[in-house]
């Protein structure tokens, strides 16, 4: 653009602060606005492939541009669980022309993709209805639509804190008094709430049933969305959070079970006969939970809990397996077994059994073995074999 005179600094290389700047900024501002808005109406394939390039400015512009923000919000583009590909764009317009009679607020699912988000125990309620939600898959839109709050009017609910039942009331829609039978016995249903809370104290601070779950097994819902928890999670990691003062991540979810799913009843039934187990795998459904639901934790002592749990069930298939060796698969003929271990690589004796005996002592031997390299915190190597013929030995 072509001006007189631009006020400069001394150095010459910014402008001055002055009332001329701040008008010409405004007018090239509001120009700009302008072109995209016509572009979009009449090109608007061309108009979201550019959009999917330069989203983001106008993202931050929405948020940072308090006298511009509606003009801005209008050439924000978003996907949604009504069109027909994920790649499809619309506008905020076009959401409110979908939107249901009576409906005066504006749904979306956050994720890190258009197939997680849809597949949020969240947006489960959502799937019966014929509710539009938008689908966001950039934390910066998020924050942008949280931030917000509304958009004439209409304002943003994240499906993680919408309240479903109020939802149909206010919609007159049907199946609001629906619920998922339970199948927890009516006496244990305080009780296993009450040990699931005491179980899970460190991150959870109730437990209830939920009424919108008919899949999956629980959710956790906080004060935050999780996106919002992971972007504080990164700031926190990348030292952009002061150490001192720093918001801690929340440990006060709400845990909600669907009383209807084989999960939640077998371990009610375990913390009745194995009330230890039953507290791991308590520990570790949480994690899965929180995974579930895009909700940031601690990696390694997830995994530590895991992989306590996968040992014990494998101890566990041990047994039974060695309990049950030949009962219903007839003789075995003849078994070899060839040990090989990663420190030692000198090549054993071969052992022979017949009938049931030699499967027998291969699986008392793998117990054994699996059992003795993890109090010796060491990987086992070996391979059992049970066949008519010797088998060779294998070095590894």
């Amino acid at each position: 653009m072509d001006c007189e005179d631009l006020p400069l600094n001394i150095s010459r290389e910014t402008y001055q602060d002055s009332q001329l700047i701040a008008k010409l900024r405004n007018l090239i501002t509001r120009r700009t606005i302008k072109m995209l808005d016509d572009e979009s109406k009449s090109d608007p394939q061309k108009y979201n492939t550019w959009y999917t390039t330069f989203q983001g400015f106008l993202t931050e512009g929405a948020h940072l541009d308090h006298d511009n923000k509606e003009a801005i919000m209008k050439l924000l583009r978003f996907s949604a669980d009504f069109t027909d590909k994920p790649v499809d764009l619309i506008s905020l317009e076009q959401y409110a022309a979908k939107m249901l009679k009576g409906q005066t607020e504006i749904f979306f699912a956050a994720g890190p993709n258009r197939e997680a988000a849809l597949a949020s125990p969240f947006y489960e309620p959502f799937k019966e209805t014929d509710i539009p939600v938008l689908v966001v898959t950039s934390q910066l839109d998020e924050f942008c639509l949280t931030s917000s709050e509304q958009h004439r009017g209409m304002k943003f609910v994240n499906v993680e804190q919408a309240q479903m039942e109020e939802i149909r009331k206010q919609l007159g829609l049907e199946g609001g008094d629906k619920q998922v039978e339970s199948k927890l016995p009516e006496e244990d249903v305080s009780n296993f709430c009450i040990w699931l809370k005491d179980t899970l104290s460190t991150k959870v601070s109730k437990v209830q049933i939920s009424k919108r779950l008919t899949g999956a097994p629980a959710i956790a819902v906080g004060q935050m969305s999780s996106s919002m928890l992971m972007m504080m999670q990164m700031l926190q990691a990348s030292g952009q959070l002061p150490q001192e003062g720093a918001p801690e991540m929340p440990k006060d979810f709400t845990l909600e079970i669907n009383a209807a799913h084989p999960t939640i009843v077998n371990l009610n039934i375990m913390r009745k006969a194995d009330p230890a187990l039953a507290k791991e795998v308590g520990l570790t459904f949480l994690d899965q939970v929180l995974l579930s639901s895009n909700i940031p934790l601690d990696i390694h002592e997830a995994a530590e809990r895991s992989q306590s749990v996968l040992e014990k069930y494998l101890d566990e298939s041990l047994a039974h397996a060695e309990a049950g060796v030949g009962g219903d698969q007839g003789p075995v003929k003849e078994a070899t077994f060839s040990p090989i271990t990663k420190e030692d690589t000198t090549e054993e004796p071969t052992q022979k059994t017949t009938e049931s005996q030699g499967s027998e002592s291969i699986l008392k031997q793998a117990r054994k073995d699996i059992r003795g390299g993890r109090d010796k915190g060491k990987k086992v190597y070996r391979e059992y074999t049970v066949t008519g013929e010797e088998r060779p030995h294998k070095d590894q």
